[in-house]
């Protein structure tokens, strides 16, 4: 990270800045095998990761300058071949963990420098380094990251697609991706057989702590195991494309936090189907 900031000041970096909150949408395209099936819905402003740049950019769409936007936190060296080769019209969102060559590979790109918090010594570390720099606290993936970017971009609505949280044709992707394979679980719901992962599964059980406990406004594209848990759980703030209530979540508006939506009183419905549900 402090590597991260000698770069940023050599290339004039600009940081991430919180812009306030409006009633407009943003798209964020995940990486999951249901893009196959929704890309063609993709509308901007959009937030792309991992492989759906490309993916998105190869299937004809083209980008709209501070319309459409990429966000990586992952230092690990493979992630660098999602970034070659630059689009021009394309913000790239690039937290100050991600590896080092990642600023030589952006040179002469539009890049806008953030801080992902990493545990309890991250705070400590920003207070010295990056005074008044905000901390992006997203979860354990970048797509749940993505989620909060966009709030730092000024939104609460969003399209979401690629969010699976499950493999299809044991495939966790919509295509080529150089990460490391996962072993798969099954998972038996009340309303289908998934398989998943136990890094997966995790991030899953975090896109529904995120719906408990922000007030934020989700629709959700494509078919998988997330899409299956939103679509049987009683959301006020997230529903499927395509349903009726689909139209009622996108005209939302703020949805205050009580006791009664917290996580916990929903947690039996996450169990397989060998538990007695009452």
């Amino acid at each position: 990270m402090e590597w991260a900031l000698e770069q940023a000041k050599a290339r004039k970096i600009p940081r991430l800045a919180q812009r306030e909150i409006g009633d407009g949408s943003i798209t964020i395209a995940g990486y999951g095998p249901s893009l196959e099936d929704t890309w063609q819905k993709i509308t901007q402003p959009v937030i792309t990761m991992s492989g759906s740049l490309k993916f998105l950019l190869e299937k004809g769409l083209k980008p709209q300058l501070g319309n459409w936007f990429h966000v990586d936190m992952d230092p690990r060296p493979h992630k660098l071949e999602f970034i070659e080769n630059p689009h021009p019209d394309v913000i790239y969102l690039m937290a100050s963990v991600c590896h080092p060559r990642t600023w030589k590979t952006l040179n002469g790109a539009k890049v806008v420098m953030w801080h992902a918090m990493s545990g309890p010594h991250t705070p400590i570390w920003g207070a010295e380094h990056a005074p008044g720099e905000p901390l992006v606290t997203g979860g354990s993936t970048i797509g749940l990251a993505a989620v909060h970017i966009g709030g730092c971009l000024g939104f609460r609505h969003f399209e979401i697609h690629g969010f699976d949280g499950s493999f299809r044709d044991h495939k966790r992707h919509a295509g080529d991706h150089g990460g490391f394979p996962q072993a798969e679980i099954e998972r038996v719901e009340p309303w289908g057989i998934f398989m998943t992962s136990k890094i997966m599964d995790n991030a899953n059980y975090e896109v529904i702590y995120m719906l408990d406990n922000f007030p934020i406004f989700c629709v959700f594209h494509g078919e998988g195991l997330i899409q299956s848990w939103v679509k049987h759980m009683d959301f006020p703030n997230a529903a499927l494309d395509g349903t009726e209530k689909a139209d009622s979540v996108r005209k939302g508006r703020y949805i205050p936090l009580t006791e009664a939506q917290s996580v916990d009183d929903r947690n039996i419905m996450l169990h397989d189907a060998s538990v007695t549900r009452g």
